[in-house]
């Protein structure tokens, strides 16, 4: 299976204007609403693997702007995985400390040969 990351986070109204709390504007994300007779039991955030089936696709142009559009049919959830917000903190400190590691092994090698 080919692994791809698509943002889908649109900017909306506001996106031209930064919060002053945040230089990042707000993004907002396409939805799925499901409705069937089988309650969903999935965890609040995480990350999860559909087989879906586009049925529709198209595009406008609206004052030199291209929209794009497509309707997903999801039919079936292949693998749902919890992403509890200290594991995704503990990714990021892993890499950090992944990268000052070798950040100063490249450092002391630069001094060996400086001499």
């Amino acid at each position: 299976m080919k692994a791809v990351k698509i943002d889908l986070g649109e900017g909306g109204p506001s996106a031209s204007v930064a919060s002053v709390e945040t230089t990042e504007p707000e993004k907002y994300y396409p939805t799925i609403h499901y409705s069937g007779s089988e309650e969903l039991n999935i965890p609040k955030e995480g990350e999860m693997t559909i087989r879906y089936k586009k049925t529709s696709s198209g595009h406008s142009d609206h004052n030199g702007k291209t929209t794009y559009n497509c309707t997903i049919e999801v039919r079936e959830i292949v693998g749902i995985e919890k992403v509890e917000a200290e594991e995704q903190v503990k990714l990021g400190t892993d890499a950090s400390n992944a990268l000052d590691a070798i950040a100063r092994d490249l450092k002391g090698k630069k001094k060996s040969e400086d001499y």
